[in-house]
């Protein structure tokens, strides 16, 4: 690396969840996410300058799943052995924003998508209410990126303001 260049890690489209059974004790994660890691594992060590930028844009959980315990738990994992892969190379500078995967579904969830869809939303009417659904349905994601970020030494603390 050479004056201010810096290298760029993005991830999107993860759709991690939990591959083991909810009976296993152990949490895995997908073969392909495993072989990522191993990749990411092997062209770390071309990296000789800790000046790198992680981005993980969206969709880290798989939607169907993101309400099972055990998702986070597989999350968690594969960011554990992401940090162990690229060591202290990464420092501080993570980036992270949420897909509509990462989104907790819910009955209210069904009927604002269908407002939207079949009727329009009418922004001045109940808008406040409906945004407010819209943000509560990231709070999980919100919390488990404030782990996520502490796997990287950095202390986050999201809060959603509602009305």
């Amino acid at each position: 690396m050479r004056g201010r260049d810096f290298y760029v890690l993005h991830l999107s489209d993860l759709h991690i969840r939990n591959e083991g059974g909810s009976a296993d004790r152990d949490v895995f994660y997908s073969k392909a996410l495993s072989r990522l890691i191993t990749d990411i594992t092997e062209q770390i060590k071309r990296v000789t300058d800790a000046n790198m930028v992680l981005v993980i844009s969206g969709d880290i959980l798989e939607a169907k799943y993101s309400n099972e315990p055990r998702t986070s738990d597989a999350v968690l994992k594969f960011f554990k052995d992401l940090h162990s892969a690229i060591g202290q190379k990464i420092g501080k500078n993570i980036v992270i924003v949420p897909g509509n995967h990462d989104k907790q579904r819910s009955k209210i969830d069904t009927l604002v998508s269908k407002e939207h869809v079949y009727n329009g939303l009418d922004s001045d009417k109940d808008s406040d209410f409906w945004w407010d659904e819209h943000l509560k349905s990231y709070e999980h994601f919100f919390e488990l990126t404030s782990k996520i970020y502490s796997l990287f030494g950095i202390l986050l603390k999201i809060h959603l303001v509602l009305k």
